[in-house]
This record gives structure tokens, C-alpha cells and sequence, in this order.
């Protein structure tokens, strides 16, 4: 049940969680190594803060990641056209149909009862779509 939640939440308050649950142990007076001992006290809480840490870093990297390497930023960029699977000349027809199809294949709804990788697959080729349509709408073809 705290799973399903945990997964439900977004990277973001995942992490905010996580550090959240660092704080409180490294602030609880219960330790696996009693705070009272001379410096061997913070071992363990150190411990706990660099896995958290970790934890928190690596939740966080790859939204941003993401974010990053989304459709239509950057130089790297792909073709419209490609995208699309229309020749670079097309007219708006060609164009709005090539979109209205690719969208019908790969449109997220229409993988909702399959595996999360799918998932993810077709929510990807869908904002790539949607990119490539919208670098067609602005350049005015």
C-alpha cells in the first residue's frame, strides 16, 4: 500500500520524502550507533545521508534528463518531415493527415492497458509527433 503511494507521487515529492525521512532519522535520538559515542554516533547518519543523497540525486537526474532531451529543443532535433513519414515538400493536407494518423497509432490512451514500457514508449513518440507537427505549423506549411 506505501508503495503504490510512494509510486504515485511525482520524482520531485518522491525526493522531498526521501529527505524528509533523512532529517528524521539523522535527528532521532534512535540510532543504530547511539549519538552519545564520541564521533562513531554521526557514522551512521552519514551513512543514511550519503544513500539518501544518492537516492534523491538519481530521482531527480533523469526528470531532468528528460526534460532536457525533449522533442523540438536543441539542434539535435529531429526532421518533421521524418517524423512524420511525409516528404519535406508536402502540402498542409498531407501534413494534418500524416499527423492525424501517427497520432491514432501512438497515442498513449490507446496503450493504456499494456506494460509501462510501452507506455512510455508511445507517450514519447507521441510528444515527438506533436513536436514535429507544431515546427510544420510554424513554419507555415
Amino acid at each position: 500500500m506505501v508503495d503504490k503511494i510512494f509510486q504515485a507521487l511525482s520524482p520531485k515529492a518522491r525526493a522531498v520524502l526521501l529527505a524528509c525521512a533523512c532529517l528524521l532519522y539523522i535527528l532521532s535520538p534512535i540510532d543504530v550507533i547511539p549519538d552519545l559515542t564520541p564521533f562513531l554516533g554521526w557514522v551512521d547518519d552519514l551513512i543514511v545521508a550519503a544513500v539518501t543523497l544518492a537516492m534523491v540525486w538519481r530521482r531527480l537526474r533523469p526528470a531532468k534528463a528528460k526534460a532536457a532531451a525533449a522533442p523540438g529543443r536543441g539542434s539535435g532535433a529531429p526532421d518533421p518531415a521524418e517524423v512524420l513519414g511525409v516528404r519535406p515538400g508536402a502540402r498542409p493536407e498531407e501534413i494534418r493527415k500524416a499527423y492525424r494518423e501517427m497520432m491514432a497509432q501512438y497515442h498513449p490512451d490507446k496503450v493504456a492497458h499494456l506494460g509501462p514500457e510501452l507506455k512510455e514508449t508511445a507517450l514519447r513518440k507521441t510528444l515527438e509527433i506533436q513536436a514535429a507537427y507544431e515546427r510544420f505549423l510554424e513554419q507555415g506549411t
